[in-house]
């Protein structure tokens, strides 16, 4: 991989991705994605052994029970390794009804250890994932109590002064984005301080989608992490238009620091995620970022 993709970890990610849909490749696959251990190729190392999964199991349905047994070991590593991707993928795939892991497994301890590993509310959607699969094999109750989300006084004072203005410096130039606490009071406080304390700087765009949007945030670089909190969703009957800025999330009062720039009107998302400002110069720059360019500074206009 280092070879043909150097050391970029998202070339080596799509080059591993790709190979998922190659034949009996899953060996491969997974001993790179170990010995990299980095959250980006963990990410793209699990969706290429699921795509593997599948596809023996579609071409050799009658042989699912040996091919379980062979993938089994994959997903038991994934869930002690620690990683939120591995985890949660891990723990998708083996509740997945077609592979029939139920006849591989002997004890949920794995399961368990799993969970109680899990850093809250950092790691909140990998213990999620595990219950839901605990759930599925033992019929346990589920016992799990959500995180609460990053309580946020609503007090106009604490906002700095009335300047909205982000400029965003990267790689491939700057854009503007202005913040509306009118929409989102908490959110645009939360993002404004993160902003202060340097967090964005250095991040980098680990999603484009071109068409419909680019997103930042992500401690990790692939769209599994946060800083370690969670906030409420602040939903407004404002449109996501070209250039709207909003805030990811793996449902409501999930979002945390990481936020996206939609290319293209996205109605679907209206009413569904949180709306905390708009690009208001340098779209230019915004459709010409790709997959792990990087934010060089995030700052406060004065």
């Amino acid at each position: 991989f280092e070879t043909k993709t150097g050391k970029n970890v998202y070339y080596q990610g799509f080059a591993l991705w790709a190979l998922g849909s190659a034949w009996n490749e899953h060996p491969q696959i997974f001993q790179f994605t170990i010995s990299q251990n980095h959250p980006v190729i963990w990410n793209y190392g699990m969706e290429a052994i699921q795509e593997q999964l599948k596809l023996l199991v579609t071409q050799n349905g009658s042989q699912v029970d040996s091919i379980s047994r062979l993938f089994f070991p994959y997903l038991e590593y994934a869930l002690k390794s620690k990683d939120d991707a591995a985890m949660c993928l891990a723990a998708e795939t083996l509740r997945n009804p077609i592979y029939q892991f139920q006849n591989q497994i002997k004890t949920l301890d794995f399961l368990f250890e799993a969970m109680n590993r899990c850093i809250l509310p950092a790691q909140e959607e990998s213990k999620i994932e595990i219950q839901k699969t605990l759930d599925y094999f033992g019929g346990w109750r589920n016992t799990y109590v959500p995180s609460k989300p990053l309580a946020i006084i609503k007090d106009e004072r604490t906002l700095l002064a009335e300047n909205n203005t982000l400029k965003i410096t990267t790689n491939k130039g700057s854009f503007f984005i202005e913040l509306k606490p009118d929409w989102s009071l908490e959110t645009v406080l939360k993002i404004q301080e993160l902003v202060q304390a340097g967090y964005y700087n250095g991040k980098v765009f680990h999603r484009v989608v071109p068409g419909f949007v680019v997103q930042t945030g992500c401690p990790r670089g692939d769209g599994w992490g946060s800083p370690g909190f969670i906030m409420k969703s602040n939903y407004s009957e404002q449109e996501f238009t070209r250039g709207a800025v909003g805030m990811a999330s793996a449902g409501t009062d999930t979002e945390s620091a990481q936020w996206f720039i939609s290319l293209a009107p996205t109605p679907h998302l209206n009413s569904r995620y949180t709306l905390l400002g708009q690009v208001i110069q340098g779209m230019n720059i915004v459709e010409r970022l790709s997959i792990g360019d990087q934010i060089l500074l995030a700052e406060i206009l004065p």
